[in-house]
């Protein structure tokens, strides 16, 4: 019956919807992961800040960005990033002693807290930090790592998530390179 087709019709467009929703994950899951290979990060973290400065109104993107430009700020010590931040009042030798991207993320984070207005603003226009990315910040380093970890829990992310994405996107194109011969 017609009625019988409509609920057909729905349940098509609402598989092919979600299976659309899927491949858009997976393939941000693996482009996430492939660009954290390049840094001192693991692709989880990467995944868990991006949803923490999501729900702080930014954006994931922006996110994964910020944490390249703290990627370079450790491996490279751009003397002229470091003197600026120097300049707008940051401890810059305290900076300097992080270990990894993240450390010196949450090493910000500290003297972001106390810095004024004033200091925020210059140290978000060095830094490129975003209006989600300064609201974790404005807590100071714990609270930027418990933000982190809570949306990581509230996302689901896990390494396991991680790997069957990388997994499904190399099946993916493999099929479409059968498909295509």
């Amino acid at each position: 019956t017609s009625t019988t087709l409509r609920a057909g019709n729905v349940i098509s467009a609402t598989m092919a919807a979600a299976g659309v929703v899927i491949d858009a994950n997976a393939r941000h899951i693996a482009n996430v992961n492939l660009q954290s290979q390049r840094m001192s990060v693991n692709a989880r973290y990467v995944l868990e800040y991006g949803a923490a400065v999501e729900r702080m109104g930014g954006s994931a993107g922006d996110a994964i960005g910020q944490l390249q430009k703290m990627d370079d700020l450790h491996v490279r010590g751009q003397s002229g990033t470091l003197n600026d931040l120097a300049q707008a009042g940051f401890n810059v030798s305290y900076l300097t002693q992080a270990t990894d991207a993240q450390d010196l993320q949450e090493r910000i984070a500290n003297q972001y807290q106390h810095a004024n207005a004033g200091q925020r603003r210059v140290a978000s226009g060095i830094l490129g930090i975003d209006p989600g990315t300064a609201q974790l910040y404005a807590g100071g380093g714990d609270y930027l790592h418990q933000q982190v970890q809570q949306a990581g829990n509230l996302e689901n992310i896990t390494q396991d998530l991680i790997d069957k994405s990388a997994e499904y996107n190399l099946q993916l194109r493999d099929a479409q390179t059968a498909w295509n011969g």
